[in-house]
């Protein structure tokens, strides 16, 4: 797997995670807390550590596109930003399913 691939999904996790503070609305996601939903983000990352095909297709299911985290964006102001990180997600896992570098936009 690449390593910078998996360094930039990871820090993206990690902009993801930092964004859900003690005060954030969990209203409508299955999480009670704020600190479950800090404590799923760093399973995610530890899954990082031990790719498979199907872990791939379950952090790309839950980060790119309606998810309990675009949820959570949207319901607290930031979906936006999601919806940018989200494409950076997908960027970076279609990287990992076929072995080459993120494709960037041409510039304009």
């Amino acid at each position: 797997m690449n390593t910078e691939t998996i360094s930039a999904i990871k820090a993206l996790l990690l902009r993801v995670r930092a964004k859900i503070t003690d005060d954030t609305n969990v209203l409508w996601v299955p999480h009670e807390t704020p600190a479950a939903l800090r404590s799923d983000i760093d399973d995610d990352i530890a899954l990082l550590g031990e790719l498979t095909p199907d872990t791939i297709h379950s952090l790309r299911f839950q980060y790119t596109g309606p998810s309990i985290f675009h949820n959570v964006a949207v319901c607290n102001g930031w979906g936006d930003e999601f919806l940018e990180l989200a494409a950076e997600f997908e960027k970076l896992f279609i990287a990992l399913q076929t072995g080459r570098a993120p494709q960037t936009p041409p510039a304009q």
